[in-house]
């Protein structure tokens, strides 16, 4: 491990693998060209049977610390081992196919220590891309990046319960606010927006304006049924966080969220059962989230 000051914050970066050789060495480099230096990596290998193995054991740098699980589990299972294994005061998730940008920790840091509030959490914008096809045949990047507003700081809850605004590659959590909610939770596909909801609901949160990170589109990640359970899991999500009396307003973001998923799926009778649990009121006040939502912040 790398030694470091008084003054150093020390960050541990997770990542979580499971056949991830395609992305591996492109998510590597961009932690490697990362101009803070007081980090190390836990390299979750999640039971692969392809080259990640053999990819990550090529890099020559002690920061590194490779770990075979001793069985496949669930991302969420999986990023809770690993965070044992880690010693950073500050946690960080870094996934094979996500990149980050080499000032992100350095931006990240120096904000950290600048602030005098107890903190939470810190995040950042992010640009997704992805890989098409031109006319010619090659592969051809393009990159989405989101609204140029102010992204909020300080009591992030309530824009939370209209929708997950904060990027997960961004993002970077003091251990003792992991350690407050129960560290990682076992959701399948939406474990990040339980972390940012739960923690910003008891901490303040720090903010960084400049694009920090990529996140890549896929298949997967635009596949129907990793919607359908992500939408699932914050409607459970935000009922298990949010206030009695306020638990039908916070989730009918999330709510109207599938109900429009499923119309436009043409599952109908699904979206008569959600629109039925939700009346007409809460529609109402789902809709004007997600419009607010997305023009501030999708």
């Amino acid at each position: 491990m790398i030694k470091t000051e008084k003054k150093d914050i020390f960050v541990s970066i997770i990542m979580n693998c499971f056949n991830g050789q395609a992305y591996l060495k492109e998510s590597l480099n961009s932690l490697l060209e990362q101009t803070y230096p007081h980090w190390e990596l836990i390299f979750w290998d999640n039971q692969s049977t392809d080259k990640s193995k053999e990819i990550v054991r090529s890099y020559n740098d002690l920061r590194i610390r490779y770990f075979m699980a001793p069985k496949h589990s669930n991302l969420g299972v999986a990023r809770g081992l690993a965070l044992s294994k880690s010693k950073g005061e500050w946690i960080g998730f870094l996934d094979v196919d996500d990149l980050w940008h080499k000032n992100k920790l350095s931006i990240q840091i120096n904000k950290i220590k600048n602030s005098n509030k107890k903190i939470g959490m810190i995040y950042g914008r992010c640009k997704n891309f992805l890989y098409t096809k031109s006319n010619n045949g090659k592969l051809k990047k393009s990159y989405k990046i989101r609204p140029g507003g102010l992204l909020p700081e300080k009591n992030l809850s309530y824009q939370l319960y209209l929708g997950n605004l904060v990027p997960f590659p961004s993002v970077l959590y003091s251990r003792e606010a992991l350690k407050s909610i129960g560290g990682i939770p076992p959701y399948e596909f939406a474990p990040d927006y339980y972390m940012a909801l739960a923690i910003a609901s008891k901490f303040e949160a720090l903010a960084t304006q400049e694009v920090i990170c990529s996140y890549r589109i896929h298949d997967k990640s635009m596949s129907k049924r990793y919607r359908e359970i992500g939408y699932l899991d914050s409607i459970k999500i935000t009922k298990s966080i949010a206030p009695k009396k306020n638990q039908a307003l916070f989730t009918s973001f999330n709510r109207m969220r599938l109900l429009l998923f499923y119309i436009l799926n043409f599952e109908l009778s699904k979206a008569k059962s959600i629109y039925s649990d939700l009346g007409l009121g809460y529609a109402v006040w789902g809709l004007i989230g997600l419009a607010y939502y997305k023009i501030k912040y999708a």
